[in-house]
């Protein structure tokens, strides 16, 4: 009974201080020091009057303007009157002058979030002033915010926490385990690249293959030959032709005959399911591994690498991008008759570097055999000219959409990145790679594969409806979706699907 009279008078002397401060704000009768004000207003929202709360605040706006704690306590009442709209817009009026508030930091984020807003930009702050704010969930968009920044460390940090552990574990989604591993080959971490490698080469991801093939360049540099037998065995088990598809024809014949040097089992014993352990019982060293290099040289291409973020927008990016016969930088030879091996880095003499003449009757017949979906045919004569002339844009792009017909998805992206490194300033180059890009690249890596893309090539319209299409799948970034879409109009405003494009904008925040 005294709890409910106490309660009643404190309702009863808050209205009071209502109704007086409201009669009596122009005349400056009543002034509340901002302790009393904060308790005042806490009282209303304690009693859920949250419109009181506002009330009162709003007949002493002009004496605490700009105040965190006032404005934070207003917000908490908007949000009690399930307004978290004019909630977030009260908080971002505070955070733009006082963005390292943690309290301030974790209220923006709340309410933004309870709106449905885009959040993106206080994740950040989030993580380096308010961290316990984040669910486990939400560090896996921290770390995308900071790859955008480049800030590399902090993203496989943010990729840690997502997964709850920082040591390689087989429980790490295919896709996070492939992004750690790219983070830590980035940051120079070899131990654990290894360590992340090996766990995606035992899986089922798409990646598989790759880190297989990682793992080999890794075990011959090191000259692991037991590792390298045992992962030969593997890749044949798993990924039939996959060896020689990727250049590595003689690698099964030298891995065994340096174990037979050596006294160690076999590749043909193991076959032959007479499996035991090393007859010596380590790992051997052998003198020979630059012959053996030297032996694939010729034709083992070097893999570009790009940072890896499924890629499925509604239209197209496959751009008309023809072999040009006479493009001079296709048919001249060099002057010296010398080209460079890719996988060398090294310029050697071909015996006899194809003519002009030549060139062109190649061309005409590789590009007969692609429209007649023969790309077996196709893309050997295409690699008959890049043997001569490796650093050819044009026919480095031409082989990729042939791989690409054919489903060869790696060796695809291989030839796409050849084509852009030779000649990074080509749009239709980066728009054809973003095409096979779709095919091999997660929505995550993807992502910031666009946004890349996007900063080299600001003005193009196929880019930008990409990259605000990949937007809008995210409820978070629906806003950056937005102004992609009007940027994309802006850009191309006679574009065929300008109108669907408004029509998605009427639709959006």
């Amino acid at each position: 009974m005294i709890k409910e009279r106490i309660k009643l008078t404190t309702l009863l002397s808050s209205i009071c201080i209502l109704i007086f401060t409201t009669g009596c704000q122009k005349s400056d009768h009543l002034k509340l020091t901002k302790s009393q004000l904060i308790e005042n207003t806490i009282n209303f929202l304690e009693l859920n009057e949250p419109e009181s709360a506002i009330k009162l605040i709003n007949s002493n706006e002009k004496k605490f303007e700009g105040d965190t704690d006032i404005i934070m306590l207003k917000a908490e009442a908007y949000m009690a009157l399930n307004d978290p709209l004019t909630a977030s817009v009260t908080l971002l009026s505070a955070y733009e002058k006082d963005n390292k508030n943690p309290e301030l930091i974790s209220a923006t984020y709340f309410s933004l979030k309870t709106a449905g807003m885009d959040t993106g930009f206080l994740l950040i702050p989030l993580a380096e002033y308010s961290e316990s704010s984040l669910d486990q969930s939400d560090w896996l968009d921290v770390s995308i915010q900071y790859e955008l920044e480049n800030n590399i460390p902090s993203a496989l940090d943010a990729l840690y926490r997502y997964i709850g552990t920082n040591e390689a574990t087989n429980s790490a989604p295919h896709e996070i385990a492939y992004k750690i591993y790219q983070f830590n080959r980035e940051l120079n971490n070899s131990d654990e690249s290894i360590k992340w490698l090996n766990i995606i080469a035992g899986t089922s991801s798409k990646h598989a293959l790759t880190a297989h093939l990682e793992l080999i360049s890794y075990e011959l540099d090191n000259e692991q030959w037991s590792a390298l037998n045992e992962r030969i065995i593997e890749i044949e088990s798993r990924f039939p032709n996959a060896l020689e598809d990727n250049n590595y024809y003689n690698l099964r014949d030298s891995v065994t005959e340096n174990l037979n040097k050596k006294n160690i089992i076999s590749l043909d014993e193991f076959n032959n399911d007479n499996i035991s352990a090393s007859k010596s019982g380590n790992f051997q060293n052998i003198d020979d591994l630059e012959a053996f290099a030297k032996k694939i040289a010729d034709t083992e291409l070097q893999e570009t690498e790009y940072n890896e973020l499924i890629y499925d927008p509604s239209i197209e990016i496959e751009p008309a991008d023809p072999i040009i016969i006479n493009d001079s930088n296709i048919l001249s030879p060099n002057i010296d008759n010398k080209v460079l091996n890719v996988a060398t880095n090294k310029a050697i003499t071909p015996i006899r570097a194809l003519s002009v003449l030549e060139i062109e009757s190649i061309l005409e017949e590789a590009n007969e055999a692609f429209l007649n979906n023969e790309y077996g045919t196709a893309s050997s004569l295409y690699k008959e000219i890049l043997d001569d002339y490796p650093n050819r844009a044009p026919i480095w792009n031409q082989l990729s959409k042939v791989y690409l017909a054919n489903k060869q998805y790696i060796k695809a992206e291989n030839a796409a990145l050849e084509a852009i490194k030779n000649q990074a300033s080509n749009i239709q180059y980066t728009l054809n790679y973003l095409n096979i890009a779709r095919e091999t690249k997660s929505n995550l890596a993807f992502l910031a594969e666009l946004t890349r893309a996007s900063q080299q090539f600001p003005n193009s319209p196929d880019i930008t409806l990409s990259l605000a299409k990949e937007y809008e799948k995210n409820s978070r970034y629906r806003s950056e979706a937005r102004s992609m879409y009007m940027k994309f109009i802006s850009l191309a405003p006679n574009h065929p699907q300008r109108t669907e494009v408004e029509n998605l904008i009427q639709r959006l925040p």
